[in-house]
């Protein structure tokens, strides 16, 4: 299997696979320092790291320290952030599934901002990726569409309650 990250000419046919370590995080953080121009997915990563300033410096460490250590910012993993982060921007883009950029354009039309959309759909993925991880069971899709669907009632409700 080809792990090899991505080049410029086969940016479109990249995969998820490799793109959520420390070591993409270090080297879409170099290419920003460097001035690089990123595609695809490294395009979405790179405005992830760029939206979280409070982090700067663990960007800057994944490009230097030790990738093995533990770093918690104000109770925050910022790399686990990020990843969240990127896979709620991809679902949104690919409109894969479907429910993640239904509720993120009803949220924007709600007007909330981005950076709270993005963290409000990465809590409901959280969740899922909790019960994977913790209780053994696969990814479930209905109850995530289902998640999505209250996220967007509740914001709806408190419109009209407004």
């Amino acid at each position: 299997m080809d792990t090899e990250r991505p080049t410029p000419e086969n940016a479109e046919n990249e995969t998820l696979e490799g793109l959520f370590t420390r070591d993409h995080i270090a080297q879409v953080w170099l290419m920003y320092h460097q001035k690089a121009a990123p595609r695809g997915n490294d395009r979405i990563m790179l405005q992830v790291l760029t939206m979280h300033p409070e982090y700067y410096d663990a960007w800057d460490q994944a490009t230097t320290g030790s990738r093995d250590e533990e770093i918690v910012i104000d109770g925050v993993n910022p790399y686990l952030h990020a990843y969240f982060h990127a896979v709620v921007e991809n679902q949104i883009e690919a409109g894969d599934p479907p429910e993640v950029a239904e509720t993120y354009k009803a949220l924007m039309d709600a007007h909330m901002d981005l950076h709270e959309i993005i963290h409000r759909i990465s809590a409901l993925l959280a969740e899922q990726i909790w019960a994977i991880l913790a209780k053994d069971r696969p990814f479930d899709r209905k109850r995530y569409a289902r998640d999505l669907a209250k996220l967007r009632n509740t914001v709806a409700r408190s419109r009209r309650g407004s």
